[in-house]
């Protein structure tokens, strides 16, 4: 009872030395000398700011220290934003408002606090993480990631993030995040190595991995699946691979598509930043998935009419048509289809839209499949 006590009393007196802190930085905040007096200024925010991180204050005086922190972040120069985010990142009762600011500032601010920060929550990382590449990475090395946080990670398909992650112990992998590290772990040796070394790799994906890794990787993966069956590895080798493939003639590309379709992750948004990237493969898959056509068909008319076809796949794909041009740049910088005059496109797009549904669009794709006499 008596530490108790001591421990309220302590509380009581800490609380009353930052409303005193609190309501003089509201004091200054109101007068001429902190907006004209920059050290002052950083003075004040940075005690303010240790006062917050120096112990868990009570819920009243945790509520009035993040809204003024968060008065004064829009107010400071980014130095002084940077030394409160290093202040913040490793307190967990930092006032969580403070915290998500200083998240979406810019990212030599962001930098501590996407690293560190407990007090982001997973919706904060999602958004935080289609924000840039860098801002993936640095999320992707944070001491604990839940499921949904490792997918958007790996959604994007970058090799540093996925290193990253796949070196993280404290991610939460999900089966739909295995899938997309083992796709891209077929070209990644290192990426491989780590990916294989998790302790929580599932034997059903260590079963995958060992077809196409290193013997020294197989070794290694054997020793703690001892029951995956080894000789088709060690004795028949990549002649069994091959046969296990032409048995499944399903492309990477292909599978690819077909998991971010079931996932819900499969969006027009996805499959023009493929086309950009110049992964024309999965373009082609994800056009015929969304189009809800053969990828021949998709193909077939593509080679035949390519402005035409490039218009019918938006609109079967219920896709606005702003997207229109640059569909047809990134078409024609592949080599996919020369375009013509840009009021002739204009046209074309503009009769498409309106003479066609997104059913007639697609059914127009698979006419191309058709002979020519009956189209």
């Amino acid at each position: 009872m008596r530490a108790a006590s001591v421990d309220e009393s302590l509380m009581r007196q800490w609380d009353l030395w930052g409303t005193a802190l609190m309501a003089m930085a509201e004091q200054y905040d109101q007068s001429a000398v902190l907006p004209g007096d920059p050290g002052v200024r950083a003075k004040i925010v940075l005690a303010t700011t240790e006062y917050c991180t120096s112990a868990n204050l009570s819920p009243a005086a945790r509520a009035r220290a993040d809204g003024l922190l968060l008065q004064f972040a829009q107010a400071v120069e980014t130095q002084v934003r940077i030394a409160m985010a290093y202040k913040l990142a490793d307190c967990e009762w930092a006032p969580p408002g403070i915290v998500r600011y200083l998240a979406f500032d810019q990212l030599t601010v962001a930098r501590p606090i996407l690293l560190k920060s407990q007090q982001l929550r997973d919706e904060d990382l999602i958004a935080l993480s289609n924000l840039s590449a860098e801002h993936r990475k640095l999320i992707a090395a944070r001491k604990a990631l839940s499921p949904p946080v490792c997918e958007t990670l790996t959604y994007h398909d970058e090799d540093d993030v996925l290193d990253a992650l796949a070196r993280n112990n404290g991610a939460r992998l999900s089966a739909n995040a295995f899938e997309d590290l083992l796709d891209a772990a077929r070209r990644n040796e290192t990426l491989l190595s780590h990916l294989a070394a998790r302790f929580d790799l599932p034997q059903s994906f260590a079963k995958r991995l060992i077809r196409f890794a290193s013997d020294a990787i197989k070794d290694e993966i054997i020793k703690r699946y001892p029951r995956l069956p080894q000789h088709p590895l060690h004795e028949v080798g990549e002649a069994a691979v091959q046969i296990v493939e032409h048995q499944a003639p399903i492309s990477i590309s292909q599978a690819l598509v077909k998991k971010l379709h079931q996932s819900g992750r499969l969006t027009p948004s996805y499959v023009l930043r493929a086309l950009s990237e110049r992964r024309l493969e999965v373009f082609d898959y994800a056009v015929a998935e969304l189009a809800d056509i053969e990828v021949e068909h998709w193909r077939r008319a593509l080679s035949a009419s390519g402005p035409r076809a490039a218009a019918l796949a938006l609109r079967a794909m219920e896709v606005d048509r702003s997207a229109y041009a640059s569909m047809c740049a990134n078409l024609e910088a592949a080599g996919r289809m020369i375009t013509p005059h840009r009021d002739a496109l204009s046209g074309l797009l503009r009769a498409i839209y309106a003479d066609y549904s997104p059913d007639d669009a697609r059914k127009a794709l698979r006419s191309f499949a058709l002979p020519a006499s009956i189209r």
